[in-house]
């Protein structure tokens, strides 16, 4: 039996080309200007997943090259499973953090969002 995979894992976008379980980083986009480290998986089944991480995000102040990275503690939500020829992956995502004492969510989708490069958005 095959097992649900997860696509992002990589630098950038080069996770966009391999699959994998319960990989330890997902980044999102192509530019480096978001991405999840130290992913620690407290489940892992076929239909969902869910980790605690650290969620960096660059604030593009002056520009996304020249920003600054905030970093938030999260947790992170897989599911919406799709099958594509033969192998399962999870299509959807929720991202649940605190900023300034605020709660945030976050949902993305795994696709190609109108180009031809698959990534999370």
């Amino acid at each position: 039996m095959r097992t649900t995979v997860v696509y992002g894992f990589g630098n950038y976008s080069f996770g966009s080309l391999h699959a994998a379980i319960r990989p330890a980083r997902i980044s999102f986009g192509t530019d480096g200007t978001h991405f999840i480290t130290h992913l620690d998986w407290s489940r892992w089944q076929a239909s969902d997943a869910s980790a605690t991480g650290w969620y960096y995000i660059d604030n593009c102040v002056p520009s996304c090259a020249a920003g600054r990275f905030h970093k938030y503690r999260v947790t992170m939500v897989l599911s919406h499973v799709l099958t594509q020829h033969g192998r399962s992956y999870f299509a959807g995502m929720t991202l649940l953090w605190t900023r300034s004492r605020a709660k945030m969510a976050q949902d993305l989708t795994w696709g190609t969002h109108g180009g031809t490069l698959a990534f999370w958005g």
